[in-house]
């Protein structure tokens, strides 16, 4: 949908999600008249507000509980795009196969969806995904230049991938360092998540939560200096990039100096955890980080003691707990887990303000060898900011 490339009959396209990278995409495919789109979520006011703003039906979405309405608006439409969670795209992926449409998401092709494979090839569909920031125009930029060095002879003897989606430096003004423009949740997480990547011949791992023991310090530009960690199973890129020789193979995550030592206090103390916490009726932070912790309310006066006991007495991280709130009898919106508590808490506190933007930062670094032992290395970089007053760099980057 370029200024030369129009539709030439209507087209009908189901948009699933109105967060953070969302509206990029709708003002995207409402450029031509023939675009039919529906947008559905269970953001009422977002919806009731892109509708206003933009030629497109709103349909209010609750998932995973509402699965014949999904199904019943995917009929309706020839394709489907998923800007949800990852955790939704397994029901996602079964409606659009059982409806025979097309789905494009921006997320890992994740063993829920790849199981999809054979019968969506056997019905002629396409389920495209890996197609927005990270994965997606990281690959695109891997490829060209991988496939560079392979039409000149040589083989890449080191890959490593870096993307962060932040506030820009001058706005990176709290304990965190850090400000959402994607799923809260799911950027909380990556604490969580399990690593594995080969670094100068030797296949390294870390269990969910020691990403502290896996960081680098990584320049960028004169200006853009980060803290990076692995993200995920690198190792699956080793056949799909076609990187047989490779003794260095690092896809990651990046964030300002100081963030992933908060987040490991935070995941300490049992914030960054997914299961529901049954029979909570904290009222604010001190009570419900009482609850958390499996201690009794009435402990309320010893609760900077037994944080400090967690933490190792760190005064930098008390000072950051602090900051935050967390010890406060600040009020709060309780969720089903601790995680998304704690993320809609921080999303509320720390929103990006109207004269702030954001940042998009990818770097691909590439050491290929030739004949005769000579080496050469490249880098692929992009820097993005986003626009006051318009969309975020991770909106259009992603959406």
């Amino acid at each position: 949908l370029t200024p030369n490339l129009t539709l030439d009959k209507e087209s009908y396209v189901l948009l699933l999600g109105s967060g953070y990278t969302s509206e990029a995409c709708i003002q995207f495919l409402t450029r031509d008249p023939l675009m039919r789109l529906s947008v559905a979520s269970n953001e009422e006011s977002k919806l009731s507000a892109l509708e206003k703003k933009y030629s497109c039906k709103t349909h209010l979405l609750i998932l995973p509980d509402e699965r014949d309405k999904l199904l019943g608006l995917v009929s309706k439409h020839d394709v489907v795009i998923s800007l949800l969670p990852t955790f939704l795209h397994s029901i996602v992926v079964e409606a659009v196969v059982e409806q025979s449409k097309h789905l494009v998401t921006s997320s890992y092709a994740s063993e829920e969806i790849r199981k999809f494979d054979s019968l969506a090839k056997d019905r002629n569909l396409i389920l495209l995904n890996e197609m927005g920031l990270d994965p997606g125009i990281d690959h695109m930029l891997a490829h060209t230049e991988i496939n560079k060095v392979h039409d000149k002879g040589g083989k890449v003897v080191s890959y490593t991938s870096w993307v962060g989606g932040l506030p820009a430096p001058e706005h990176a003004d709290n304990p965190l360092k850090y400000k959402f423009t994607w799923c809260p949740v799911s950027a909380l997480s990556n604490v969580w998540n399990p690593v594995k990547y080969l670094k100068e011949g030797q296949t390294l791992e870390g269990k969910g939560g020691t990403l502290l023991d896996h960081l680098e310090d990584i320049r960028v530009s004169k200006d853009l200096r980060f803290e990076a960690f692995p993200n995920r199973d690198s190792l699956i890129y080793k056949e799909e990039y076609g990187l047989s020789n490779v003794t260095t193979l690092i896809r990651g995550s990046l964030r300002y100096h100081g963030h992933m030592k908060i987040l490991n206090a935070l995941k300490d103390l049992k914030l960054i955890d997914s299961t529901p916490l049954q029979h909570s009726h904290a009222q604010t932070w001190s009570s419900y980080l009482l609850r958390v912790l499996g201690r009794e309310q009435e402990e309320r006066d010893k609760l900077v003691e037994i944080v400090g006991e967690k933490l190792d007495e760190d005064q930098e991280l008390m000072s950051a707990i602090h900051e935050l709130g967390l010890l406060s009898d600040t009020p709060i919106e309780v969720l089903s887990s601790p995680i998304e508590t704690l993320a809609r808490f921080i999303e509320d506190k720390y929103p990006f303000k109207s004269d702030e933007r954001d940042l998009v930062v990818l770097l691909n670094i590439i050491v290929a060898e030739y004949e005769e032992g000579v080496r050469t290395c490249t880098t692929a970089t992009l820097i993005e900011y986003g626009v006051v007053i318009g969309f975020s760099a991770m909106s259009r980057c992603v959406g």
